[in-house]
């Protein structure tokens, strides 16, 4: 009777596997074109091509690219290095793009995206969250922070936004926005925060996020506070908001030796990852955004 039990249990077992191609086989090279426009810079395009696991990638300096705004051809691009392309044309906020290239060895791609207007009323403080220090060094007393930014979303589109770096990297977070929490993937620890405006369309939207600039107390009993303390702020297109998404689960399974010594991290290792695309026709991402270097002021 133990032999059939032994026997059952084993052919149960065997019946829930499932074959899996850990390898799947190569389906050919094709054209790889990656690139993020902004207002702020001309555009730079990176062209490769795909290649099976442990060949060489290659860079391309034989591609025709093509830019068009609205439909409309704008700049010239011209072949710089290791596979970068130059157009001395700057993009601007409001407008549609479509970047086409063509390669005479691995065909026609095509991308669009769009870059978004910064938001209106957009502003930004810090201050001290305590009248604890959390450092006293023995002469001056340095106290924990906290930043808030605040701007109004437009109610007719839908809205992604950038706010600014992680400051709690291979660290717990203590950030508590909703949106955060819901959306910006905050437990696989991205280099950047990162949201849509689904819990807030059309609102008037303030984020209180942990850590600002400096403020210390001298012994004379003077404060002391950053001036120039500043955050990077992104209105992005949805292009650019999945290619962040999925960049980020990305990095945050590649080994490093940085985290080794973090077993809650190390448990995710070797897990596949589908990496965005928006490219028709072969691999990678072509995306925009706006923006701004947002000062932050210093308030009591």
């Amino acid at each position: 009777m133990k032999h059939i039990c032994i026997f059952c249990t084993l052919l149960l077992l065997t019946s829930c596997v499932k074959e899996v191609k850990v390898n799947p086989e190569f389906e050919g090279a094709k054209l790889v074109l990656n690139a993020l426009i902004c207002p702020d810079s001309i555009i730079r395009v990176h062209m490769s091509a795909s290649s099976a696991m442990g060949q060489v990638v290659p860079n391309l300096n034989d591609v025709q690219l093509k830019l068009f705004q609205n439909g409309v051809e704008v700049g010239t691009f011209y072949y710089d290095t290791l596979g970068w392309y130059k157009n001395d044309f700057y993009p601007s906020a409001g407008n549609a793009y479509q970047m086409v290239a063509v390669s005479p060895n691995f065909g026609k791609v095509e991308a669009n995206t769009f870059i978004p207007f910064l938001p209106q009323n957009l502003n930004g403080t810090y201050y001290k969250i305590s009248d604890v220090p959390i450092e006293d060094n023995g002469v001056v007393k340095y106290f924990d922070t906290e930043s808030k930014i605040t701007f109004l979303d437009n109610p007719l589109v839908e809205n992604y936004y950038e706010i600014g770096q992680n400051v709690f990297l291979y660290q717990q977070t203590q950030e508590k926005d909703p949106s955060l929490l819901s959306d910006g993937d905050l437990s696989y620890n991205p280099r950047n925060y990162y949201c849509s405006d689904a819990l807030f369309n059309g609102q008037l939207k303030t984020f209180l996020l942990r850590k600002g600039g400096y403020v210390s107390l001298s012994p004379f009993g003077t404060f002391d506070h950053d001036d120039n303390y500043r955050r990077l702020i992104k209105s992005c297109s949805k292009e650019y908001y999945l290619f962040r998404k999925a960049w980020t689960k990305h990095v945050y399974n590649q080994n490093s030796t940085d985290l080794l010594d973090d077993p809650l991290q190390i448990i995710f290792y070797g897990d596949p990852v589908v990496m965005y695309s928006n490219v028709v026709g072969g691999y990678g991402v072509f995306a925009g955004y706006s923006q701004t270097l947002l000062k932050m002021t210093y308030v009591e």
